[in-house]
Formats: structure tokens, C-alpha cells, sequence
């Protein structure tokens, strides 16, 4: 780098040295001992045949899907097996199931019978209608000794890798962190106040790639909020650019676990909860943790008979049903499993502790709904010192020592966003001129706003004359400014769009005598074609209200926010008719205390969709562009379903103005204004991408990203290209960091140098936090900005955003949740978050470019924006890019 290193001098109220929460191998073992059974090709033909055939003829069921809820079965039963696999190579290169345990245990024989026990139980309840004999051949084969095979894992890096490091036998990255977590389980930590805890081990659900936990046991109750919580540390194995002299990096990221009653319902789309079991193994004494095991069940909590709720006004009977099979009570299957009397009756929607020890505990998490929780979500500086403390001990005993801190570096390359806190009003107004121009809307913007509460069209013009200065003058419904801008602001009430959809209407004896599924269906249909008829009632309102629209207009609906989440919300059905009318729709969830803040930052955001760019493009010394993959998974409401996707995606500044591209028929990409884009996908109007990673899909994407650089090639502007490295590492494995060389790249069948592309420069961006070192620091300052250098790299650089607006308040970090004298309750539940470290790395340069301003303009762009005054994770225009996936309607 370039760039000048800051003192703490330099930057008192910053700190200017972060501590990586990231160990490397001073020295290992040259291999790892592995125990490993794995299912015979015959066995698991069976399971594939039996999963449910929900998708098209000819494609082949997922893995993971077929084995749902075994490994949950199976950590309760064989806690000794480290990690499981579900698409192990045998030694034909198929794909199967894998049990590996670490080392040779001294009774094998009594695992392989556990083993049995285990698969015997998880096919009994998983597929109970299937023919019993068949079932207990598949779970006899664990008790087969010829199955289980001792290995030895190299630990070896390939001589020939790129820019990061490379083992010769990926397997190794999960023979690490379980050998970590073995390590570590059964320590102690202790914190600053004296109070000591002991990391106990989740047993692995389902390999390693998500990491694996270890929690600091017992929890804290916490009375005021009626629940418990304690810090967890997440184990993760990971490699990182021009770090390849440290091999691979073991990373322990701290997180707080929340524990308490369940009092809301999921739906459909809503994460899964889990039930964590915390059992006494062998015979151990209630206070001996040291001993005690954990392992959890995944569930959702489900309303039963929506039918009486919403005909007969009955209330919701809410039951925790087990995810892998909704028609099992979780409950009934932790009591088959715990098989203790005084768990027998426990109502584990509340946390359960038997007089025996065991622990059953559901999770609290905000996607799930959950408010004011035990702990907070995150953990305080001093608490992570504490906590990577007590790993630096045991990792060091298997050869693992704690990585180099990050410094700060800085630099200055100032870019003035017009729509930034304090920008020029005239600077806004000019950037929606243009952009206006570009979608060619010739006299005024139409800007609809469909209002729940009588404040709401004046706290949306009040924000137009904070962003564009006071109008000239006004003339009915428009605000008019001389330099030519004209905003027709239209206000009606919301009407259909800000009700519950009207629910179809069946007679009960229409039902009589079908079955739940066959229920189900016509209710489906009958409220398929209700919802037809809402659609042609709001496109009878809009055009009443509005005519004939021409041009591209905004809408700000505004919904209660009880609607969310109900069966019969209105919010896909509603975003969809007003972009099916050339509106770009902001839905605003108003409550009681709905603050104003949330509705005048809709105006902006109607800006962002509009395709406004926030600087002069000519003040920026490169072009910025950005490739990426709009992903969804499949959710599904009572008016839409809207199905798994992947849509490989680019936007890019041409004269000054936002354009993307999506693939059309040919695969190739379709450059049009960014607004115009933003209707398709809320319209439907785009091809669609499976989510499978077959070959065929595979290479459509290769073929698309090569148009596309070509594309921005041609251009003949010197262009910085984002590529998103969590969504294109599947297309595009040269971006995975195992496969990453500098200045040259392979797409599909084509390899680039900078030569081939000399107008490009390309920055991989990476801002998946599970595969970027956690740190803390010994200033006293609450959050952490800039951008850092990670010992001797040059290319890669590590960036924090500033801090943003919501956050101004919290102090939380500088406290101790231990330090029981300067804390309290109320404390305990404020959030501590920390700003997370995102990886910028340049990876395809020109001759003579400045890498230093190639980084620095990556990091600065975070902080410009139509939308937000704060700080972004992802450079413009790539975040625009990730913002189109929640506009995906169908």
C-alpha cells in the first residue's frame, strides 16, 4: 500500500489497530486421523427415491433435502461424530453419505449400534409409511464394520495455488475446526468481573461450512424480559488473499444467544427456530458442564385450523412442529429423545430445566419476530478480549498461534454526492432532471401517494422541499422550480392497497368430506381468483385516479403494519398492480408511533428506484460498473408464490446516468435505464435462472458475464468493475478464494488478462461476515470506520463503514454484559453491534494503476447514495444491484 499508516495520534477517537479474532498454524501435525462410515450407494438410491418428487421431471433431488432431520437425530445419539456429509466422493467419485469421527474411539462397536439406533429412529419418523423391512436395512448398514474406514488427512497446502492458500485435500478445512472445537470444548472462560463459564460444543448438525458452536455455559437470566442469553462462539475454517504463507486460518467469531418464551407464529417464508438441548453425558453431575452435551432441533412454530381463526374468530392454537416433517410435534420428538420422566408434560415453548439437568431452551432471534431480547445482539469489546483469551491456550496446544492485528491506512479522494447531508438542493434537482431525461419524461414526475393517516402527503412534500429546495411556485397539485423540474404530487387514500385482501368466500359443506390436502387446494384456488378480482379492482382505482399513464411515475403506499406477515397481506398483489401502471411502488409499514423519519426516507428511496445517480459522474475518476446474481428462494402468501431464482445481473453509468442489464431470450445482456429494469422485475418481465448448479446453468451465467464485460469494455471508459464474490463464486469459481489468481480470470471457456480488457479494472467485493476475521480493539471508542491493511497485503484491504444514524445513541460496546456494577437489565437488552470489516480486493489491474485509489475509490463509493446519508456495505451501483432482488414479485 501506498498510503500513509495512522498513528493513535493521528486519530484519537479511533482506533488505529484492530485484533483479528483469527488464529494461523505455527506448526501441525502432517495429518489428521479420521474415522469414517459411509452409506452404500444402494441405501441411499432408496432415500433419494423416497423424498418427495416436487420438482420437474428429470432433475435430480437435492442431497440435503433427502436427509432433512438426520443430523439432529444423530448428534443427540452419536455426539462423537464430528461431521456429517451429505454429498461425500466415494472412491468412484458418487456422491453419498459420510459420518466422520475424529481419531479411532477405543469402542467403535458401541457407536456403530448407537448409530443404528439413530438411523432407525429418524426413519421411523421421517418416513413412516414406508415398507418397515427396508427401513431397518438401511440403518443395519451403520452397524456393518466393513463401512467404517480409518483415513489420513494431509494437512499439506498445494505447492501451485494463486492468491490464497490451498490444501491438497479440502477435506482437511473441516478436519480443522472439528479438531478446534474439541480443543476448545470443555475450557474455560473467564471474564474480567471474575465469572467463569465453560465453552460447551454443538455437535456438528451437517459439516462445517457454516462453522461450529460452542456456547459459555449455564445462561444468565435476565427478569425483566423473562428470559436467558449467553455469548457463543462460532468456529469457522477460512483462507484469505495474499495470506497464503499462513495457510488456513482458524476464525472464532463471538455472538450472544438468546433464550425465552415463544409468543408469536411463523409463516411460510419466516427462518426456522430451534430447541437447543443441553443434556448431562455419562453420568455427569448437574454442575459439572464440562460434560454436558449439545444438540438442538429445528421447528416453526405454526398456527393449526386458520380455518377457525378466520371464520369462527377462534384464537390461534400455535404448535412447534418439527421442521423436517410438519406433521410431528417437536415436542413429542425431545421427549422420545430425552426419555426423562420430568420432561414428559414440560411446554417447551418456554425454557424447561428438569431436576436432572437437562436444559431445553428456544431460541429468541429477530427474524423470527422476537423484540427486546435477553443479551442484546452482540458482545462488548472487553467480552471478546475475555473470550479469545480462553481459545488462545488450547489452540495453541494443536499448533495454532493468533494472527497479526489490521492497521488503519488513509488516504483522500473526496467525491460530492448531491444527495448526500448537506448537498446543494440545485445539485439534487439537476440529477432527477437527468435522470427524468433518460426515461424520457418530458413534463412532470408523477408521485402518488396512497395515505392510511391525513399527515402522510404532507410529510412527503415537506421531504421534496427539504431534498429540492422550496418551488418556485405551485399550481394545483404540482410543485414547479424554474430550472425545469415539475412534481405532480397526487395523494388519495390507500383504499384496497392498504387493507387485508378479501378472503374467498367457501361454504363449509362446500368442504365436507375432503381431506386436509384436498381442503387446501380449492381454498387456494377459490382465493386465487379472489385476489383477480382485487387486482382489477386497484387497476380501476388507479386509473380513475391517474388515466392514462405514459411515463414512469413514483407511489408511496402506506400499510398498517399488522398487515405484515397475515395470510391475506396486500403487499406483493399491491407493488405488483402499481408497477403493472409504470409506478415504482415504496411500501411504508405505519403503527402508532410510525416516526416521520420512515416516511421521508421513502422519498429517497423512490429516487434509488428511479435510477438517480448521486454525484457528478464527472467528478469520479474511474466509471463505476458491478456484476452480480439477484438471488431468491422460494416464498409463498395467500396472493402470490414467488419461486427460487437466480438472475445474473449488471448496472453501470453510461453518460452520466444508472442502466442494468438483465439476460434476455439469447442470454445476452439487455442494457436499459434502471428504473425501466426495476418495473420488469416487479412485473415478472425477465427470463428466469434456475438456483440449481448444474453444468448447463452454469454456463448460461459464464456466457452472460463474458457479454457483459465485453460490453463495458467497449465503453472505452476507464471502468472499476464490483464483482459480488458471494453471488457469482458459483459461475464464476475463479472467484472463490481457493481458485483466485491475480490479473488473469476465467469465465466459462474464456481467460482474461488486463490486456484483453484494457479499459477494466476488477474489485471482488466480499461482505459475507462468516468468512471475514471478527476483531475487537483496546480504544474506547464505540464503533469502528475506515479502511485497514491486514500485515503485508497490497492488494486486499479490509473496510468498515461509519457509523450509522440508528446507532448514534448506543454506548453498549464500552460495557461489560459481566461488569455487574455499570450495567443493568435495560442494558443488557440494547443492541451492541459493531461495524463489520468487508473485504476489498483488486484482482485484474492495468499497467501503472495506483492499487491504493483503486481500493480507496471502492471504499468511498460505500457512501454514496440516493437513499441513504450513511454508509453502505457494498460500493454504488453494486448495492443498487442487491436491492433489486427485494423487488421480486412473481
Amino acid at each position: 500500500m501506498h498510503c500513509k499508516i495512522l498513528t493513535a495520534c493521528d486519530m484519537a477517537s479511533k482506533p488505529d489497530r484492530l485484533t483479528v479474532g483469527a488464529w494461523v498454524a505455527k506448526e501441525l501435525p502432517r495429518d489428521i486421523s479420521l474415522v469414517r462410515f459411509m452409506l452404500p450407494e444402494h441405501h441411499y438410491q432408496t432415500l433419494l427415491s423416497w423424498a418427495p418428487q416436487s420438482r420437474k421431471p428429470g432433475i435430480p433431488q437435492y442431497s440435503n433435502f433427502v436427509l432433512a432431520g438426520l443430523s439432529e437425530i444423530l448428534a443427540f445419539f452419536v455426539p462423537e461424530v464430528s461431521f456429517m456429509d451429505s454429498q461425500a466422493r466415494n472412491d468412484a467419485g458418487q456422491s453419498r453419505l459420510a459420518l466422520y469421527l475424529l481419531e479411532a474411539p477405543s469402542d467403535l462397536q458401541d457407536i456403530r449400534l448407537r448409530a443404528v439406533s439413530a438411523l432407525n429412529f429418524w426413519l421411523a419418523n421421517l418416513y413412516p409409511d414406508k415398507p418397515a423391512e427396508m427401513r431397518t436395512a438401511i440403518a443395519s448398514s451403520a452397524g456393518d464394520a466393513e463401512l467404517w474406514r480409518s483415513l489420513k488427512v494431509s494437512t499439506a497446502l498445494k505447492t501451485d495455488y494463486g492468491a490464497c492458500a490451498a490444501p491438497e485435500i479440502p477435506l482437511v478445512y473441516s478436519a480443522l475446526a472439528a479438531m478446534a472445537a474439541k480443543q476448545i470444548s470443555g475450557a474455560e472462560v473467564k471474564f474480567e468481573s471474575g465469572e467463569t463459564k465453560t465453552w460447551i460444543v454443538q455437535t456438528p448438525q451437517s459439516g462445517t461450512y457454516d462453522g461450529i458452536e460452542l456456547v459459555a455455559f449455564p445462561p444468565k437470566f435476565e427478569p425483566s424480559a423473562n428470559a436467558l442469553f449467553s455469548e457463543v462462539v462460532t468456529l469457522k475454517t477460512a483462507t484469505f488473499p495474499e495470506r497464503a504463507e499462513h495457510g488456513i486460518h482458524i476464525l472464532a467469531r463471538p455472538s450472544v444467544r438468546n433464550w425465552g418464551p415463544i409468543r408469536g407464529y411463523d409463516v411460510s417464508s419466516s427462518p426456522s427456530r430451534s430447541l437447543d438441548l443441553f443434556i448431562p453425558r455419562n453420568g455427569a453431575q448437574t454442575s459439572d458442564y464440562k460434560r454436558y452435551g449439545h444438540s438442538r432441533i429445528i421447528y416453526k412454530a405454526l398456527v393449526q385450523y386458520w380455518d377457525g381463526v378466520h371464520h369462527r374468530g377462534e384464537e390461534k392454537d400455535i404448535q412447534a412442529k418439527w421442521a423436517s416433517k410438519h406433521e410431528r410435534s417437536v415436542f413429542d420428538i425431545v421427549r422420545q429423545l430425552t426419555g426423562t420422566a420430568p420432561l414428559s408434560n414440560a411446554d417447551f415453548m418456554a425454557p424447561v430445566q428438569d431436576y436432572d439437568g437437562a436444559w431445553v431452551l428456544p431460541r429468541l432471534a429477530p427474524g423470527s419476530g422476537d423484540r427486546y431480547l435477553a443479551g442484546g445482539s452482540g458482545v462488548g469489546w472487553s467480552d471478546r478480549t475475555d473470550i479469545a483469551g480462553s481459545l488462545a491456550a488450547p489452540l495453541a496446544e494443536i499448533g495454532f498461534v493468533r494472527a497479526g492485528a489490521m492497521r488503519r491506512i488513509s488516504g483522500q479522494m473526496p467525491i460530492k454526492s448531491d444527495f448526500a447531508s448537506g448537498g446543494e438542493a440545485a445539485g439534487r434537482r439537476c440529477q432527477l432532471l437527468d435522470a427524468m431525461g433518460g426515461l424520457g419524461i418530458r413534463s412532470a414526475l408523477t408521485f402518488v401517494v396512497l395515505n392510511t393517516h391525513d399527515k402522510t402527503p404532507t410529510l412527503i412534500e415537506e421531504e421534496l422541499v427539504k431534498k429540492f429546495g422550496v418551488p418556485d411556485w405551485k399550481e394545483g397539485d404540482q410543485l414547479i422550480w424554474d430550472d425545469g423540474l415539475v412534481i405532480s404530487l397526487i395523494a388519495a387514500p390507500g383504499g384496497l392497497f392498504s387493507q387485508l385482501l378479501p378472503e374467498a368466500d367457501i361454504p363449509r359443506q362446500d368442504l365436507e368430506g375432503m381431506t386436509d390436502a384436498q381442503a387446501a387446494k380449492i381454498r387456494a384456488n377459490q382465493q386465487n381468483e379472489a385476489n383477480k378480482s382485487t387486482e382489477a379492482k386497484m387497476a380501476a382505482f388507479l386509473k380513475a385516479r391517474l388515466g392514462a399513464v405514459d411515463a414512469i411515475g413514483c407511489a408511496i403506499v402506506e400499510m398498517p403494519a399488522s398487515l405484515r406477515g397475515d395470510n391475506l397481506d396486500p403487499y406483493q398483489l399491491g407493488r405488483r398492480v402499481l408497477a403493472q401502471h409504470k409506478l415504482l411502488p415504496k411500501v411504508v409499514l405505519s403503527g402508532d408511533d410510525s416516526p416521520d423519519e420512515k416516511y421521508r426516507a421513502s422519498v429517497a428511496d423512490c429516487f434509488r428506484m428511479l435510477g438517480v445517480v448521486p454525484f457528478e459522474a464527472d467528478a469520479v475518476p474511474l466509471v463505476p460498473a458491478a456484476i452480480g446474481v439477484i438471488q431468491r428462494n422460494q416464498t409463498r402468501d395467500a396472493n402470490s408464490k414467488i419461486t427460487a431464482q437466480s438472475i445474473p445481473t449488471a448496472v453501470r453509468i453510461r453518460e452520466g446516468r444508472l442502466e442494468g442489464a438483465l439476460p434476455n431470450s439469447s442470454q445476452s445482456p439487455e442494457w436499459k435505464p434502471y428504473a425501466r429494469l426495476v418495473l420488469d422485475i416487479l412485473t415478472g418481465a425477465y427470463e428466469r435462472y434456475s438456483r440449481r448448479s448444474s453444468a448447463e446453468n452454469r454456463t448460461l451465467f459464464a456466457n452472460y458475464i463474458n457479454d457483459v464485460l465485453d460490453h463495458l469494455n467497449r465503453t472505452g471508459s476507464a471502468t472499476e468493475v464490483f464483482l459480488d464474490g458471494a453471488t457469482l463464486r458459483n459461475p464464476v469459481p475463479a472467484l472463490r478464494n481457493g481458485q483466485l489468481s491475480f490479473d488473469t480470470l476465467t469465465v466459462g471457456s474464456r481467460t482474461y488478462a488486463p490486456s484483453d480488457l484494457p479499459n477494466l479494472r476488477l474489485v471482488r467485493v466480499n461482505t459475507n461476515a462468516s468468512e471475514l476475521p471478527p476483531y475487537s480493539h483496546d480504544n474506547d471508542s464505540q464503533w469502528t470506520s475506515g479502511l485497514f491493511n491486514w500485515e503485508d497485503a497490497r492488494r486486499t484491504v479490509y473496510g468498515a463503514k461509519k457509523k450509522p444514524v440508528t446507532m448514534q445513541k448506543g454506548r453498549a460496546l464500552l460495557h461489560s454484559r459481566h461488569d455487574l456494577e455499570n450495567t443493568s437489565a435495560r442494558a443488557d437488552r440494547d443492541h451492541r453491534k459493531a461495524a463489520a470489516l468487508d473485504e476489498l480486493c483488486v484482482i485484474f489491474v492495468q499497467p501503472n494503476d495506483d492499487i491504493s485509489k483503486l481500493q480507496l475509490l471502492a471504499h468511498r463509493l460505500r457512501s454514496q447514495h440516493t437513499h441513504y446519508n450513511d454508509d453502505t456495505r457494498l460500493p454504488f451501483p453494486l448495492h443498487e444491484l442487491h436491492t433489486l432482488s427485494k423487488a421480486i414479485n412473481s
